[in-house]
């Protein structure tokens, strides 16, 4: 028996499944998806089984064996194998960058048994104390036939899992598992008592209180609300009252009780968008609605139906700060069911939430973008909210979207769905429901009937004419303070965090820039730092330019720093607070700034473009836009699509009770057509304009863009290789018919280098037809090197759009 190994080794030039042998006996307990232990390039790793075979053909050389096989269960199910599989055919990936993502943290580490100073590969630490005393008297080779006993293996599972034995890990931060006891009581109550000395009063109190309960007993719930003691426990089993059971338990990720949330009575449009669904034989939806239509109701009831059927449901998020809202609203319906994957979590709560997932605890798994690779079993249902918003394209290092592939899960997975919700659908998506790909389906108005905000665009330049000089326009404070004087609530929006944008000397000119990327520092008052928001480095504030020596610095820009000290300066009566990756750092910091703000503590809430979407305040009356021109300019083809999405998102957030909102939109260029299409809440109408314009440059979602990324540190290397990626790619490109153009290399985004790796890319569009042999040939040029570049040291990524 052969099995074909997953070797974690992100190089061109290993890219491939490296084939071992399986010895006698070990073939019972071989499995796809199981890690072994093996020798490669006379070192001891690991590497994952993604396949197995009788025999292979070319038997000219040696075939190596593996050492042992170090899970007693698959750490990763077929389904996600092929998944894996799938992204790296789809995605032009490496095996390492396709299964990246799939390979959770929490079992990405090696446990390591260490004996007489030498080592030996293992997962799970198998010993108990005696076991571990047998152990150390042992050869290495006694220790490795031990480590291979079947039996053995069965008898170290169920340690495990009893919690007999802790694991010890080579990762520098450690999950730790917890532990709880199931507590039986062997006798009844009189005789139990007696057994008791008159003065052992703590054990008399404990075992009134286990007495009185009427349901199942477990320590950890009886120590939080009693503070009863393990040793008290101990002492009454060592007296048969009592046997206890150690159990696996799970930390609760929540930090609070939910309330309930309690089901609403659908409208007609929302109705007719579920009906639609439940009896539709198709697998994928479009549901447009505009914001505060009430897409979560027909979101919570379509679930409801799919656990009637005992089929479990995967719900997107774009934003961590989205998860509170939308995990109180499940909770509140659901109860215990619910887990959570999101980069908020510790480690040691992430392992735990997907140990709950895999032992099938969960039935609803909710989570950002992450969560799309969660084990989840039987999916019925994969809800994709705010399905336009661009965090669901993982776009460092490995290049991915959420969107393919939740198509691919649903499609695997017999009679799920797959539901994309948004009031401003990505303009590729909608169109592909235009085309018939997606069940296009509209909530036109808001659930309660409550009016769409009034937008008014605000010309600066008039407000410079006039004399106002401050970011705040004369109508935004008038509104202001209209509010606040009714005691209502007020969002402030900026998408940019920090102080200022950037530090420049008056004297020479000389800008601040991060030495490991080509960006310049963005000020930060608070800290009394400069920080590049590429690769997170920080420097103290400058007193003195350091080019001329000159102490003529200036600060220019304007964050969301700033705006919070000029709005306390304005009303310095109010309780204002900040929303952005500085105030959120710590844990639950977004849900306690978002309950603090529910909770109508909060008059005026500043953020960046995690206040922009999905949430609901019903207080809030108005919104202010500050500079819509910062997602107008950026030098993307999408960015008018962008700078819609996010004005018509955050006017979304106010009046959605029976007040109607008001919305300020700030701007320098108050003729662009996005602003004007999301002033009139007109998706269709800026669809049908910006496509048009796609139309005309050949831009998705008319073709196919595909964009190749060279980096690596040696700058000239980088330049050289991409040239010749280019010049391969075109050689190529003039063999096939027309519909292919190419365009580079050049920098992205105008920036050369981030985080000490300089960048260039090459720009590759297509029509369809020609989209699958575009693909083969960067394919061929750039992963499977056909032409022998020396790409040591390089790092070539690909993105299809």
């Amino acid at each position: 028996m052969y099995v074909d190994l997953l070797i974690n080794r992100n190089v061109l030039s290993l890219d491939r499944l490296f084939t071992y042998k399986v010895p006698e006996n070990l073939t019972k307990d071989i499995e796809i998806g199981k890690r072994v232990s093996i020798n490669f390039s006379n070192s001891l790793t690991y590497g994952l089984v993604l396949n197995i075979r009788e025999t292979i053909e070319d038997k000219d050389f040696k075939i190596k064996e593996i050492i042992n096989i170090l899970d007693y269960r698959p750490i990763i199910d077929k389904e996600l194998i092929k998944l894996g599989l799938w992204m790296k055919e789809f995605y032009l990936l490496t095996y390492a960058k396709a299964f990246e993502p799939i390979i959770s943290r929490d079992i990405k580490d090696i446990y390591y048994l260490f004996l007489k100073g030498k080592k030996y590969l293992t997962i799970d630490s198998v010993e108990t104390k005696d076991f571990i005393d047998k152990l150390l008297n042992k050869s290495s080779d006694e220790i490795i036939n031990i480590l291979k006993d079947n039996s053995l293996k069965e008898k170290i599972d169920e340690l495990e899992n009893l919690g007999y034995i802790d694991l010890k890990t080579t990762s520098v931060k450690n999950t730790h598992k917890i532990y709880d006891y199931k507590i039986e009581i062997l006798m009844d109550r009189e005789l139990a008592f007696a057994k008791l000395a008159r003065n052992a009063t703590r054990q008399i109190q404990t075992l009134e209180i286990l007495y009185s309960e009427d349901i199942e007993l477990k320590y950890n719930e009886l120590k939080k609300e009693y503070g009863i003691d393990i040793s008290l426990l101990k002492n009454l089993e060592a007296k048969g009252i009592l046997k206890l059971t150690k159990l696996r338990d799970f930390r609760d990720v929540f930090l609070d009780t939910p309330k309930t949330y309690p089901k609403h009575k659908l409208n007609e449009e929302q109705t007719n968008a579920y009906e639609k669904i439940k009896a539709s034989d198709e697998k994928l939806f479009l549901l447009h609605g505009v914001t505060g239509s009430g897409k979560t109701e027909v979101y919570l009831q379509l679930i409801e139906d799919i656990l009637k059927e005992d089929k479990n449901a995967l719900v997107l998020v774009p934003e961590i700060s989205l998860t509170p809202q939308m995990v109180e609203r499940f909770r509140g319906r659901f109860g215990k069911i619910i887990g959570v994957i999101h980069s908020g979590l510790s480690k040691s709560e992430k392992s735990d939430e997907l140990e709950r997932i895999r032992l099938g605890q969960v039935r609803i798994v909710i989570g950002a973008r992450s969560a799309i690779f969660a084990p989840i079993k039987d999916l019925g249902i994969i809800i994709i909210d705010e399905e336009h918003d661009n965090s669901y394209k993982m776009s460092e290092n490995l290049k991915y979207n959420v969107i393919d592939i939740a198509k691919y899960r649903v499609n695997c997975a017999k009679n799920a769905k797959l539901v994309l919700g948004s009031a401003t659908p990505n303009l590729g998506d909608y169109y592909r429901s235009q085309q018939g790909e997606y069940q296009l389906l509209e909530l036109k108005n808001r659930a309660m009937n409550t009016l769409m905000p009034k937008v008014n665009i605000v010309d600066m330049r008039r407000e410079l004419k006039a004399g106002n000089n401050s970011i705040f326009s004369y109508d935004l404070l008038s509104a202001m303070k209209t509010a606040l004087i009714k005691g209502e609530q007020i969002i402030l929006f900026l998408n940019r965090r920090g102080y200022s944008n950037f530090v420049s000397c008056r004297a020479c000119g000389h800008i601040v820039k991060c030495d490991k990327c080509d960006v310049s520092m963005v000020y930060h008052k608070d800290t009394k730092t400069m920080e590049c928001h590429y690769c997170g480095k920080t420097i103290g504030e400058y007193n003195k330019c350091p080019v001329c020596g000159s102490s003529l610095i200036k600060y220019f820009g304007i964050g969301t720093q700033q705006i919070e000290q000029i709005t306390k300066e304005f009303f310095p009566d109010f309780k204002i607070a900040r929303m952005d990756r500085d105030t959120t750092r710590v844990k639950y910091g977004h849900k306690k700034i978002l309950d603090s703000f529910k909770n109508k503590e909060i008059d005026i809430l500043i953020g960046t473009q995690m206040i922009a979407k999905g949430l609901d305040f019903a207080n809030v009356s108005l919104v202010g836009v500050m500079a819509a021109d910062t997602s107008i300019n950026m030098p993307f083809y999408n960015s008018a699509e962008e700078s819609f999405q996010l004005i018509t998102q955050v006017a979304g957030r106010a009046g959605r009770s029976d007040k109607r909102g008001d919305v300020i939109v700030q701007t320098y260029n108050p003729e662009h057509y996005s602003l004007l299409f999301a002033k009139n809440h007109d998706y269709e109408g800026f669809y049908l304009n910006e496509l048009e314009i796609r139309k005309q440059f050949k831009y998705p979602p008319i073709t196919q863009l595909i964009t190749i990324y060279i980096s690596g540190k040696n700058e000239q290397k980088v330049i050289d290789t991409s040239k010749r990626m280019f010049m391969h790619i075109y050689k190529n490109v003039l063999e096939e018919p027309d519909g292919i153009k190419i365009n580079g290399p050049a920098h992205p985004d105008s920036i050369k280098k981030i985080n000490e790796m300089y960048r260039y890319r090459i720009d590759l569009i297509s029509d369809f037809t020609n989209a699958e042999k575009l693909k083969s040939i960067v394919y061929r040029v750039c992963i499977k090197n056909e032409y022998n570049l020396n790409i040591n040291g390089i790092y070539v990524d690909i993105n299809l759009e």
